[in-house]
């Protein structure tokens, strides 16, 4: 084969690489940005979904009182 195929050849694979690189980054910064959007959407009110927000005892507020699981 001639030279000029040859680094050819290596030059359209390497690029095809680079381009998968590329849209896998792409495809990982909408699923980042997206996951952000749902968890900025979610509000107090929402109960559709358990809350799974941590409380530290000594954190938590009168307000939060009954938020609290009850243990017997």
């Amino acid at each position: 084969m001639d030279t000029i195929t040859v680094i050819t050849i290596i030059a359209v694979f390497w690029l095809l690489g680079l381009l998968m690189a590329w849209s896998m980054c792409v495809v990982a910064a909408r699923a980042d940005h997206r996951q952000n959007m749902i968890r900025l959407a979610r509000t107090d009110t929402d109960t559709s979904r358990p809350d799974t927000r941590h409380v530290e005892c000594g954190d938590a507020s009168p307000a939060d009182k009954d938020r609290r699981p009850q243990y017997q």
